[in-house]
């Protein structure tokens, strides 16, 4: 009877183990995707220079003299690049409120600080 037991603990080991391997897998596969593969032409663009940088927001000028106050929560993880002055690029969807009410019209999917 022992070595039935150990063979099927064995087995079950096994099973336990391939599982936990293809949902790693499946995890790193979706958590690791390179972001650069999403479509963001479909997505509104604006250029702009940086005004203010906050926590989680920026004031843009863009080249009309309009200025934007947009959140980009949850699309850094810091914003370390964005300097006063920068010129920037931002992908997003949604509708620009130029008086600044509701920020949270507006979603920011991307952006490129331009040097």
């Amino acid at each position: 009877m022992t070595g039935k037991h150990i063979r099927r603990k064995k087995h079950i080991l096994r099973f336990v183990i391939g599982i936990l391997v293809v949902g790693l897998g499946i995890f790193c596969y979706f958590h690791f995707c390179d972001d650069q593969e999403i479509d963001l032409s479909q997505y509104e663009t604006m250029v702009g220079t940086i005004k203010n940088v906050g926590d989680e927001t920026l004031l843009i000028e863009n080249n009309e003299h309009q200025q934007y106050l947009i959140s980009i929560a949850g699309v850094i993880d810091s914003n370390k690049g964005l300097k006063k002055g920068n010129r920037i690029y931002i992908y997003y969807e949604g509708k620009l409120d130029v008086k600044n009410k509701d920020i949270q019209n507006v979603k920011v999917r991307s952006y490129k600080v331009l040097d």
